[in-house]
């Protein structure tokens, strides 16, 4: 069964910030052209599967704050001419406590042009998603594993009649593409208060 995209602004069914076309464009135009010709090679089905996928790990991170309904306000969208439960303070929190992606945020929005007043998802998380897609395309699994388990090292020496293995842990692992966190830093939460670029 194929995977659908559904990047739908701040709903309950959304699954991927960027769509298939998106990811295209950002590989067409990317600087390693390694990196373009696997993205090429891939099926729309296979690029839809590894965007969603992607996006899951990417929502792994935290980038809002977590509030309940009592904590929105009741607000006049005059652009869309609609009432909106919209989440007003200064803190990164969901647009609509509903959506199921972190992004759009209540700091997300254009603030002057000709879509004031509009949402947006920031291009460096879609960026950062066609990074994670293919980065997930490459990733050793045996390696994917050791560092999900924590495991740095592990490595046997042989001397003086004996075998000895050890491994080294890290206190936490990661599936993360090294680009893709780099992209994402600016909007990430550390120690729990935001950090914001």
């Amino acid at each position: 069964m194929p995977i659908i995209l559904d990047t739908s602004l701040a709903t309950e069914t959304a699954n991927s910030y960027a769509d298939v076309a998106f990811a295209d464009d950002y590989w067409e135009n990317h600087y390693l052209p390694t990196k373009a010709a696997a993205w090429a090679a891939l099926s729309d089905e296979a690029k839809a599967a590894i965007l969603t996928a992607a996006c899951r790990v990417l929502e792994t991170a935290r980038f809002t704050i977590k509030v309940t309904l009592a904590e929105y306000a009741m607000h006049y969208d005059r652009f869309s001419g609609t009432v909106q439960d919209v989440a007003l303070t200064t803190e990164p929190v969901k647009y609509y406590f509903y959506q199921r992606l972190q992004f759009p945020r209540n700091l997300d929005f254009y603030k002057s042009g000709a879509h004031q007043g509009d949402l947006y998802i920031p291009d460096e998380v879609k960026w950062a998603q066609c990074e994670q897609a293919l980065y997930l395309l490459s990733l050793d699994e045996t390696a994917m594993a050791n560092r999900l388990q924590g495991i740095t090292m592990d490595k046997v020496g042989i001397g003086k009649g004996q075998i000895e293995a050890t491994q080294e842990y890290a206190i936490t692992g990661s599936s993360f593409s090294p680009v893709a966190l780099e992209m994402l830093r600016p909007y990430m939460i550390k120690g729990g208060r935001l950090r914001r670029a």
